[in-house]
């Protein structure tokens, strides 16, 4: 089938449909037509069986369900491949370890061209061109042959996938009467605006154009009956007011604002004589402009006092200092000759990645998940999608390279039309991301090399000119990526420096570095240069003679972006705001700019350095809006009459592998407000979630974290936080709040650090936690040296005598877990017959293992988790070691089933260590609230009752803490830390003077196939274990 004509094309806009050369393919049967129509919905992705199954049958499939999809499988091919000969593997849909994978182009499926057309419309819409808008989007309704896979509506897989589309549907014709709108035919758009509101009463936005048409039709009273419907309809229905957006409408229809005019389509003079739209009776006309504008907006005089405004209010009255602050969600200029910042350019919701090259400026905007071109001539800004998310950018070799679907990918961009001419796969699976820094990049381009770090942790190499991946070459494990001059240098996750030799596309050497962790990397004066954000310091490393020379530059917390360029090393600081300047020559910091809001990324281009600055720390100065800013955080939860006289927040991770845990945690904390009436005492108390996580990162980002924390403090209602939920994202929320007395609860730290000394601390990190020298923050979520003082009393109680401990080799996890368990396994009487690392790239652990049967070791800990090649390593240690010998994980091997998985039988029986108590063993409290969690489908799915418990019990204990105050953040705060729980949801227990709740309990688990994890009946991060028994580690053993 070489021939274009003889493609098979798929349609799911309509009922399924499946066509070579204009011909019908009979698909067989609903079930067989479901199984082609998920693998369609995940195109280019392998679908697993377990995953097909569910979506064939739910939770009860039959005892036949496997041979049925097999056989469903094997009649597809045949429809969909006539051509394939028999016994031959599907080139369309292939088998590919868990399951299948439908294998095509864009163009066959009509969902991608409806989804390519409608980012094409957007960027037309953005570049004020909503003619070709129109014309684009009509284009892309006109795929739709009704609703989408209508035929296959009653089966399980059906439901979400067809809301998501007919979302989608829905969407493009917004955006079509936007244009349409903008072309000046709203008088034609009033009775459709009119349909469409009444068939989607809770759409806004539908509602907004409503009004908008209205008005300009001349009719304001229209209009603002329009709003008064809305409005009583949103509170009478969901007991809301409408949102932001709409209000203001109504506002600037009462004033008349002149820029709710129609405005013209592109940027041009306004002629003499043009026709003016008609004008409400009585308004009066605006004083004549020379240019039209297309969209509403402030003058430019209006929002350059704001800005003076609001970053006098930031800053103070340092005129240094308001001469580099920068507003949130720009990028800036720095010349390099004067450290001042020369140009402020507004872009999409946190900007992240920034790069140079091809006549602009790039950015990725995290929260948008969209591109902006800034011309560096005019510093007009172009933003546009490309029909994915982008994790990542770089520049070069006549394209812009957008990292997508999570590094699986990368998509070549054309720079001057934003068109995607090319998508190149690198993997079948996606950077897992619980957490990082913008500040480190994934790509480096070179004149004719592409070099990208795959998720997993190879490195890929593309020749810009055939657009194929050429080379893959395994490193330490690539984290960032830079080039020099003939080598590719690579940051590995354990801390190590790889260099790649270009010419031969090998790893030629690695240079273990001591630090505790490694973002980004630069090369430039003969040396490498690696930031480390948890030590604060820049590590220079000259890779030359037998033995690199290595030294350090002391800088602060949160140092991340680092580029060389214009005879100085630069390095951004997204927690400090900073963009530091160092002198290779001395070695030493030789300028310090204060940004004022989160420094994410930074580049060398021709006119100096360009730095992307996210956050909204000058947005919210002083409280003076009535919520947090939106996005990163949602609406205000609140129904109780009036407004709330407080606010507290969460701070959880709704983009990535955490965002589940994150909205059953919201929904918990929500059924907590409800069943208080939305009081603390005589305080009425609303609610906002807020996302410190990004696309790019996968998890939270360091830099998102600060600028949120910084947004709880500025605003004076913000009584208290519930949250972070990584303990990554608290080592830099905790300072910023602690300086403010703002109350931090959170129900998922485990960090020893945090709270006290631990083994990878570096030095001082507590007094750089807690500035003032006060306590604010408390946690639920018992530290990993609990876990790790219950693993050492269970190998008492198997009666091991002598322990061998294993720890994989990076990051302050593993360390502190394994230092925990010595030390309280010496206490109890057990010894440590043997003490080392494994390496997770290793191929066989069997010396190894063979080391620690020669050491008799009663019992082994594995300090770790099981992605660190933990399969393996479990094999190699129960071939050896035998069946019986107990071996020990700490709560990295939670995952049971993953276990079993990489593990098969030697899997089997390992026993885990996992934070808390199993839900069921929960107290008659915990049982009451949980029945009442159960109720919930937040996204649609079952709620997960361990995290929903710890995240309610913080929302009680805060809520208790504000009632018990005096309604300022030093009162709640002290009342936080004093708090007592007599059979609350997660029993009885108070906190020490360190914030950590006591006494704390640790579930011992053990690995089985079907087990049901921490909490029975319900989707769960431990499924595939069996409860063992419950420990409570009594305090003597845990502290020094």
């Amino acid at each position: 089938m070489n021939d274009e004509t003889d493609r098979i094309q798929f349609s799911i806009l309509g009922p399924l449909e499946a066509r070579i050369g204009g011909r019908v393919v009979p698909l067989g049967g609903t079930k067989q037509r479901a199984v082609l129509a998920i693998l369609l919905l995940h195109a280019n992705e392998v679908v697993s069986t377990d995953r097909l199954l569910d979506g064939l049958w739910g939770e009860s499939p039959p005892e036949t369900a496997s041979t049925a999809l097999h056989g469903y499988v094997s009649q597809l091919r045949k429809r969909l491949e006539p051509t394939r000969d028999a016994g031959e593997s599907g080139q369309l849909l292939a088998t590919r370890s868990p399951g299948y994978v439908l294998q095509l182009e864009d163009e066959q499926l009509d969902l991608r061209r409806f989804e390519r057309l409608l980012a094409r419309a957007r960027r037309e819409l953005g570049e004020r061109r909503p003619d070709q808008a129109g014309v684009t989007l009509a284009e892309a309704l006109g795929l739709w042959r009704g609703s989408p896979l209508s035929d296959l509506a009653g089966q399980p897989f059906a439901a979400a996938e067809i809301r998501r589309l007919e979302e989608l549907r829905l969407a493009a014709h917004e955006d079509r009467l936007d244009a349409d709108l903008a072309l000046g035919r709203h008088r034609e758009l009033i009775s459709e605006l009119e349909a469409l509101s009444r068939e989607h009463p809770l759409r806004e936005r539908l509602h907004g154009q409503l009004m908008l048409a209205l008005y300009r039709s001349g009719r304001q009273a229209d209009a603002l009956q329009a709003y008064a419907d809305t409005r009583r309809h949103l509170v009478e229905e969901l007991g809301i007011e409408p949102g932001r957006d709409l209000q203001r409408l109504e506002r600037a229809i009462l004033l008349q604002d002149p820029s709710l005019d129609l405005v013209a389509p592109k940027d041009e003079l306004a002629l003499p004589g043009d026709p003016q739209p008609p004008r409400p009776a009585g308004a009066r006309r605006a004083k004549p402009r020379s240019r039209r504008r297309w969209a509403a907006g402030l003058g430019a005089g209006a929002l350059a006092a704001v800005v003076a405004l609001l970053l006098t209010t930031v800053l103070g009255g340092d005129p240094a200092a308001r001469a580099n602050a920068v507003l949130g969600n720009s990028v800036a200029l720095v010349d390099p000759e004067s450290d001042r910042v020369v140009r402020r350019i507004a872009v999409g919701h946190h900007p992240t990645s920034v790069a140079t090259g091809e006549g602009a400026v790039w950015v990725l905007n995290g929260d948008d998940q969209t591109i902006s071109r800034i011309d560096e001539t005019s510093d007009r800004v172009k933003t546009f999608a490309i029909g994915a998310t982008p994790h990542e950018l770089a520049v070069g070799a006549g394209a812009v390279w957008v990292g997508i679907d999570g590094g699986a990918a990368v998509a070549r961009v054309d720079p001057e039309s934003g068109v995607v001419d090319r998508r190149i796969r690198l993997s079948d699976a996606a950077f897992g991301g619980s957490g990082t820094s913008s500040g480190g990049s994934t790509i480096a381009v070179g004149e004719r090399a592409v070099w990208l770090v795959n998720p997993d942790r190879t490195v890929s190499r593309i020749d810009p000119r055939t657009n194929r991946v050429v080379a893959t070459i395994a490193t330490a494990g690539a984290n960032t990526i830079a080039l020099g001059e003939r080598s590719v240098w690579v940051a590995n996750v354990d801390s190590s420096l790889t260099r790649i030799d270009a010419a031969k596309n090998e790893a030629r050497a690695t240079i273990r570095i001591p630090a505790n962790s490694l973002t980004g990397v630069a090369v430039g004066a003969g040396s490498v240069w690696l930031t480390d954000p948890i030590d604060g310091v820049v590590w220079r490393v000259d890779p030359g003679g037998a033995r690199p020379a290595m030294r350090t530059i002391p800088l602060e917390f949160g140092a991340t972006g680092i580029a060389f360029g214009k005879g100085a090393v630069w390095v951004s600081n997204g927690v400090q705001g900073t963009l530091t300047r160092i002198d290779p020559q001395t070695n030493r910091v030789s300028g310090r700019i204060s940004l004022a809001n989160a420094a994410q990324s930074v580049t060398v281009g021709a006119d100096g350095i360009w730095v992307s600055v996210g956050g909204s720390r000058a947005a919210t100065a002083g409280g003076t809006s009535d919520a947090l800013p939106q996005p990163p955080c949602g609406r205000v939860v609140y129904e109780g009459a009036g407004e709330p006289r407080f606010l507290i927040a969460s701070d959880l991770p709704l983009q990535g592998g955490s965002r589940a845990n994150a909205l059953s945690m919201i929904e918990a904390i929500e059924l907590v407000l409800r069943g208080r009436g939305f009081r603390a005492g005589r305080f009425s108390v609303g609610y906002q979630f807020c996302d410190d996580a990004t696309a790019q990162a996968g998890g939270f980002e360091y830099e998102k974290c600060a600028s949120n924390a910084s947004a709880y403090v500025a605003h004076r209602r913000v009584l208290g936080l519930i949250g972070s939920y990584n303990s990554g994202c608290s080592l830099v929320q905790i300072p910023i709040a602690n300086r403010a007395s703002l109350a931090m609860i959170s129900p998922s730290n485990s960090a020893i650090g945090l709270t006290h000394a631990a083994p990878s601390s570096p030095r001082g990190e507590l007094g750089r936690l807690y500035p003032t020298g006060e306590r604010h923050y408390a946690r639920l979520l018992p530290a990993d040296d609990v876990q790790a003082a219950a693993a050492a009393l269970l190998a008492r109680r198997l009666d091991c005598g002598r322990v061998s401990i294993l720890r994989e080799p990076f990051g302050g996890y593993a360390l502190d877990v394994a230092t925990s368990f010595a030390r309280t396994a010496r206490r109890v009487g057990l010894r440590i017959a043997r003490t080392t690392q494994w390496d997770p790239g290793a191929t066989s652990y069997v010396t190894l293992a063979r080391a620690i049967r020669s050491a008799r070791s009663g019992c082994v800990f594995l300090a770790g988790g099981i992605y660190s090649n933990g399969g393996r390593l479990l094999r190699d240690l129960r071939s050896s070691l035998g069946p019986e010998l107990p071996i020990i994980a700490s709560d990295g091997f939670s995952q049971g089933d993953d276990v079993l998985d990489a593990a098969g039988r030697a899997g089997d029986g390992l026993y885990v260590t996992v934070a808390g108590v199993p839900t069921d063993r929960l107290g008659p409290t915990g049982q009451r609230f949980l029945d009442r969690l159960r109720r919930t489908r937040p996204a649609g799915e079952a709620p997960n009752l361990y995290w929903g418990a710890f995240a309610a019990q913080s929302a009680e204990l805060l809520l208790d803490a504000i009632a018990r105050s005096g309604g300022t953040r030093l009162s709640v705060r002290k009342k936080l830390l004093a708090a007592r729980v007599e059979n609350g949801i997660l029993g009885s227990f108070g906190f020490d003077r360190n914030g950590d709740a006591e006494p704390s309990s640790i579930t011992i688990l053990r690995v089985r196939a079907g087990g049901e994890g921490m909490s029975r009946g319900a989707p769960d991060f431990a499924d595939g274990t069996v409860v063992d028994r419950v420990l409570t580690p009594p305090a003597r053993l845990l502290r020094d």
